[in-house]
């Protein structure tokens, strides 16, 4: 973090709040990053949940300021619209606690139940809900924030839990993440072989497992 100017991303960013410090163009094959997000037993394991082969559709290291201030965007509870499944990966670089502002999730049962109790619409003005509907159906103690110390890795299905993050704190929080959707996610495009995630990572001479993986064969 020493040579990146989080001051400026931050000015310049949509979501000053949640900055992509390092983004997926600047992650190469042979980085350990990819090396992880193409491993065998992580990939094999996104693959049983959502029952096909995953596509790896980002990567970024983002880093969340935690400063003062109204609660918007992402910030409040809401779900994914990718995909009716897929997976966002957290992995910790640095020690995550309550104070660091943590993502924080509703397990997909109790996200199930608040679904059907306000008939939740994915749009711009119903996506997020206020943390009083949420705990007013699912209960209190329903949430269930993901701290641990550095090279913690979190696989959720951010499509069917409700979740948020970056909420003010009294310490930042720094994490790789990484999302895998399916090939018949709502985001794809009708020509996706052609490759519209992450092309820089494709290579001729990438094997079969990677080709899969980057969208460029099923």
């Amino acid at each position: 973090m020493q040579n990146i100017d989080v001051e400026t991303i931050r000015k310049t960013s949509k979501k000053p709040y949640l900055l992509s410090v390092i983004k997926g163009a600047e992650i190469s094959r042979d980085s350990a990053i990819y090396k992880l997000v193409s491993h065998r037993e992580v990939v094999g394991c996104v693959a049983r949940y959502l029952k096909c082969f995953p596509i790896l559709s980002f990567i970024a290291v983002w880093y969340s300021p935690n400063l003062p201030g109204q609660e918007t965007g992402s910030q409040k509870f809401h779900l994914d619209h990718e995909d009716y499944r897929q997976i966002k990966a957290f992995m910790f670089v640095e020690d995550i606690g309550p104070n660091n502002g943590p993502f924080t999730l509703i397990p997909a049962a109790a996200s199930e139940k608040i679904q059907n109790a306000i008939n939740y619409k994915m749009t711009p003005d119903n996506k997020q809900i206020e943390d009083e509907t949420v705990y007013g159906i699912a209960g209190s103690g329903a949430a269930r924030p993901l701290t641990g110390p550095p090279g913690t890795l979190a696989l959720i299905d951010t499509s069917r839990c409700f979740h948020y993050g970056s909420r003010e704190g009294s310490a930042p929080r720094i994490m790789l993440t990484f999302q895998y959707i399916t090939p018949f996610a709502f985001v794809m495009p009708w020509n996706w072989r052609k490759g519209v995630y992450l092309p820089h990572l494709k290579d001729k001479n990438m094997s079969s497992w990677e080709r899969k993986l980057l969208g460029v064969e099923i």
